[in-house]
């Protein structure tokens, strides 16, 4: 079995492997920027950190920078909340969906 290192090298001596990897480049740099920062964040609210201490003020700057990003990124649409009972019903369920 290849090592993933020795297979990258592999398809990035493809030229059209190499363009397609130079345009995705950034974001594969900030989609491994945004794990790490959300294993950070993970870690600080194990430890509960108080908000007026360096860590405490840490884990709620890399909160918004990663809410920030999905928000930009992944945005959520509100759904329509008669909608949301119509497709509730047609999926088989008599009652109306719980109002959240």
């Amino acid at each position: 079995m290849k090592k993933l290192k020795d297979l990258k090298a592999e398809l990035r001596a493809n030229p059209a492997v190499r363009q397609a990897y130079d345009v995705q480049a950034p974001e594969f740099e900030l989609t491994r920027e945004l794990w790490a920062a959300m294993r950070e964040v993970s870690a600080l609210v194990d430890k509960d950190p108080s908000p007026h201490k360096p860590e405490g003020e840490r884990l709620n700057a890399l909160s918004a920078l990663i809410e920030d990003y999905e928000r930009k990124h992944h945005p959520i649409d509100m759904q329509d909340p008669v909608e949301a009972n119509k497709f509730h019903m047609d999926q088989g369920n008599d009652t109306l969906a719980p109002q959240i």
